[in-house]
Parts: structure tokens; sequence; C-alpha cells
């Protein structure tokens, strides 16, 4: 696999892009970390799906500004035209989960939007990770929640936006 380039977008968005041959992932951190926190994932991913790893604002090496969820988004938007990137599924933890839900609501065609929290729920004891497999594209549906099994010290069940898994899957 070749090495994953850095780059700093006009909007002060760093970025580490993997490469990939596939359909593009943009992978996005929790509040208090940065890129780094999902290079492992993006090695895992790239080798089917074009990834690009994002430092969201006030993080990383992206610049400061006011944090507003549309201005977030905004920054989004630029890593995508500035990478000239078709419709991607985003995917991220904590704070980047809470955005890729914020990023499907927002883009209608969004082939899915993946929160990668593991929380504790009634359908299951185990921890359920999202991989390769659950990040696939999909058609241009809105997607929908479904839950997804986990369990850690947090409650409530964690929700993976897809709109290829029926909505009574456990994940």
């Amino acid at each position: 696999m070749p090495s994953p380039e850095d780059l700093v977008l006009g909007a002060d968005v760093a970025v580490r892009d993997f490469g990939g041959p596939g359909a593009p992932v943009l992978l996005l951190h929790g509040a208090g970390a940065n890129l780094v926190s999902m290079q492992v994932l993006a090695q895992e991913l790239s080798p089917r799906f074009r990834v690009v790893a994002v430092d969201l604002r006030g993080h990383g090496r992206s610049g400061d500004g006011p944090w507003e969820w549309e201005t977030v988004l905004g920054d989004l938007e630029a890593v995508r035209d500035g990478l000239g990137l078709p419709e991607p599924i985003v995917a991220g933890w904590s704070l980047g989960g809470m955005i890729a839900a914020l990023w499907a609501e927002r883009h209608p065609r969004c082939p899915a939007a993946v929160s990668l929290d593991c929380r504790s729920s009634s359908h299951s004891t185990s921890c359920t990770r999202p991989t390769g497999a659950a990040l696939r594209a999909g058609s241009p549906r809105r997607p929908r929640p479904i839950p997804v099994c986990g369990s850690s010290a947090s409650t409530g069940p964690a929700t993976r936006w897809s709109p290829n898994v029926p909505a009574s899957s456990p994940g």
C-alpha cells in the first residue's frame, strides 16, 4: 500500500488520504482526538475504499475558528470538493459519529453514515464493531437509523446509518 498523503485544504482542514480503489469514505474522529485515531480503520478499509481521514476543526493540524455544526459540515463539503470526491460514505466515533449522522441528514444521496460508537444494548452483551463489510456503498435512498449491538460503560443503543440493512437487523 502506498503511504498516505497528508494535505491541508483551502478551508484549513487537514486530511490524510489513504487512497484506495472504491467508493470514498470520510473518517471522523471524536472530540479531543485527531485523524491518527482513525489510522488502523483507514488501513483496513483502503484496499476496498478511497479512504480520507479528517482532522476536525480545532483538532490536530486543522485550523481553529468558530465551532458550529453548520461550519463543520461546510468543512467536510470543502474536503469533498477539494479532493473531487463523489458523495462519500461518512463514518466516525463519538463527535465524529454525530457529524456523520448530520451529514446524512443534510445529504440525502449519502450512501451511508456510520457511528462507530459501541454501547450497551438490551439486545446483546457483545460488542460488534463495524468493519469494511459494514461500510458498503448503497443506493441513493435517504439513510435510516438501525440499532447496533454492543457493550461498554455507556448506555443506550449505538446507531449505524445505512440504506442497505433492514431496520430489524441487529447489526
